[in-house]
C-alpha cells in the first residue's frame, strides 16, 4: 500500500458524509474515529452506552491490503507450530544469501528463486502442511485479518467504501467470518509456480490472498513479510446495505 492510499484510506476514516449514512444506517448516536494503526476498528459507533468497532476500508479495486505483519509476529499471535513457521520462511524468502543456498541442498536456483531469495510452491515437498494448517485455522486467521487483534474489542461491521464509483458498503463481520468458516477453502494460488496463497469460495472467487511483501528494496522494512489482501468476494447474506456517497 502506497503512502498516498495510507492517507486517502485515513481521510476516509473521518469523512463526515460517511459518518451521516452510517449514524442512520446502524442506527448510532455518534461516530469518534480511532486514527490508530494497530486495529481494526478504525472507527467506533456510539449508541447510548454501547461501542460498536467499525472498519473502514477505501479503495478502487476489488481488494486492499488488510494486515501486514512480520512472519515472527504472525507466527506468534497464530501460535503456528514450529513446523509450519520453517515452511513458510522458506515460501516468504529472505536477504541472507547463506540462508538461502541452504534450502537448495546444493541445486543450482532458478532465476526466479535467486531473485527473491525464496521457494515456491511447487519447490516445497511437505507444502501440503501449510495448506492443512491454514485451512485448520480458517475462523482464527479470518479473525485476525478481519476481526480484532491485540486484544482489541471486535469489529462489528466492515465498511468498503469505492473511491471511483463512490459508492459504499456495509458487512456484518460475525456474518462473513462464518461464511468464510464454513464455505471458503485456502488453496495454493494458479500463478508463477504457487507463489501466492487464496482463501476461495465455492466458485473460485478469492475471499483473501497471502503474498510476499516485494517491496521496499531488497532490505526494505516489511520486504518478504507475509502481506494479506481481501476482496468483496462475499455474500449478499453478509451485507447490511449498499449506499452511494
Amino acid at each position: 500500500m502506497s503512502s498516498k492510499e495510507y492517507f486517502e484510506g485515513k481521510q476516509m476514516e473521518g469523512n463526515t458524509i460517511l459518518h451521516s449514512h452510517l449514524i442512520t444506517i446502524l442506527e448510532l448516536d455518534s461516530i469518534e474515529v480511532r486514527g490508530e494503526t494497530t486495529t481494526k476498528g478504525d472507527a467506533l459507533g456510539i449508541k447510548k452506552e454501547s461501542i460498536e468497532p467499525i472498519s473502514i476500508k477505501y479503495g478502487s479495486q476489488k481488494n486492499t491490503q488488510v494486515h501486514l505483519p512480520t512472519l515472527k509476529s504472525f507466527a506468534r499471535v497464530m501460535d503456528i507450530p514450529e513446523n509450519i513457521t520453517l515452511l513458510l520462511e522458506q515460501w516468504l524468502g529472505v536477504t541472507n544469501q547463506s540462508q538461502f543456498e541452504g534450502w537448495l541442498n546444493g541445486k543450482p536456483p532458478t532465476k526466479s528463486q535467486q531473485k527473491y531469495k525464496r521457494l515456491f510452491a511447487d519447490d516445497i515437498s511437505e507444502w501440503n502442511l501449510v495448506l492443512d494448517w491454514f485451512n485448520n485455522n480458517n475462523k482464527k486467521i479470518s479473525q485476525l485479518l478481519i476481526e480484532a487483534m491485540n486484544g482489541e474489542s471486535p469489529a462489528k461491521y466492515l465498511v468498503w467504501v469505492n473511491k471511483i464509483k463512490n459508492t459504499f458498503q456495509v458487512v456484518d463481520i460475525s456474518k462473513l467470518i462464518t461464511w468464510i468458516e464454513t464455505d471458503c477453502t485456502w488453496v495454493t494460488g494458479p500463478r508463477n509456480r504457487g507463489s501466492t496463497l487464496r482463501c476461495e469460495n465455492k466458485n473460485g472467487k478469492p475471499i483473501f490472498h497471502l503474498q510476499m511483501k516485494g517491496s521496499g528494496g531488497t532490505n526494505g522494512e516489511y520486504n518478504h513479510c507475509p502481506q494479506f489482501h481481501i476482496y468483496t468476494n462475499w455474500p449478499d447474506s453478509a451485507v447490511i446495505h449498499d449506499g452511494k456517497l
